[in-house]
């Protein structure tokens, strides 16, 4: 899947947490919370489908649509 694939160039040069599990996403983000995770990729079908990804920062609380060929680009900003 195109996360899968954006998991594996990601996890090479940087601290990356692949989220795979069986939850509802309101679970998955009060994990990403409570452990404190500065960044949070989404991605879902609607948004990939039209070449994003939603970029969430725990640090403003923003919320940001992604190209998906520049997230290499905005890790090595993190």
């Amino acid at each position: 899947t195109a996360a899968e694939r954006l998991y594996e160039k990601l996890i090479k040069d940087n601290d990356v947490l692949f989220d795979n599990r069986q939850e509802r996403l309101g679970a998955k983000l009060a994990d990403w919370e409570l452990l404190g995770i500065p960044n949070l990729l989404l991605i879902g079908e609607k948004s990939l489908k039209d070449g994003f990804v939603e970029w969430k920062r725990r640090r403003d609380g923003a919320t940001e649509m992604v190209p998906l060929e520049a997230i290499e680009n905005l890790y090595a900003h993190f």
